[in-house]
């Protein structure tokens, strides 16, 4: 076996021969098998949380652009008008049109900051006229929600696309200890 063996090479076994395993080399083995199956899962793994912070990172406005442009709201001399800053940006105004004078009630931001996006407020004479964050909680094609339960009123934001004329929006909350809303119609 020892003539047969060094013809063959090391560790070669020349046919019908039969083989005995041995400890070392069954430990070998199963190491090696381990040690592949440890990094196909790490590189599953990795892989994934690419996936994963790709999908947040291709996070921007475009599907908030149905909002955009001008809006007369409840059929009024009520407006609220939407443009695109850029990706992470879109601005708004609340005003109304009074003796040929514009007066603005509200400024509006929806900003992305990372992967969160915001609906930020400063409406006059409101929270000493300063900004009220608003976080995305929940959006669609034709729907997004924003929410604060910490603010007094609303504590929900809440625009629904209804065609590409009309925004069914609301505010919603508890005022005073009791469920409230107030309804919006845009349309353009």
């Amino acid at each position: 076996a020892s003539d047969s063996a060094s013809r063959n090479g090391p560790g070669v076994v020349p046919p019908g021969t039969a083989r005995v395993a041995r400890p070392l080399e069954t430990w070998a083995a199963r190491s090696s098998d381990l040690m592949i199956t440890t990094r196909l899962m790490k590189l599953a793994a990795a892989w994934l949380l690419l996936m994963l912070t790709a999908c947040q990172a291709g996070v921007d406005l475009s599907d908030l652009d149905w909002v955009l442009g001008k809006w007369q709201v409840n059929d009024s001399n009520n407006y609220e008008e939407w443009v695109k800053i850029n990706n992470d940006l879109f601005r708004g105004t609340g005003y109304q049109i009074r003796e040929n004078k514009t007066l603005i009630s509200e400024t509006i931001e929806i900003s992305l900051r990372g992967d969160e996006v915001f609906y930020i407020p400063t409406v006059m004479n409101q929270n000493d006229s300063k900004p009220v964050e608003f976080k995305l909680v929940s959006m669609s094609a034709t729907e997004f929600v924003f929410e604060n339960k910490e603010h007094d009123f609303p504590q929900r934001i809440i625009y629904v696309k209804n065609g590409d004329r009309q925004i069914d929006a609301r505010i919603e909350g508890q005022r005073d200890g009791q469920y409230s809303e107030v309804k919006f119609q845009l349309k353009k």
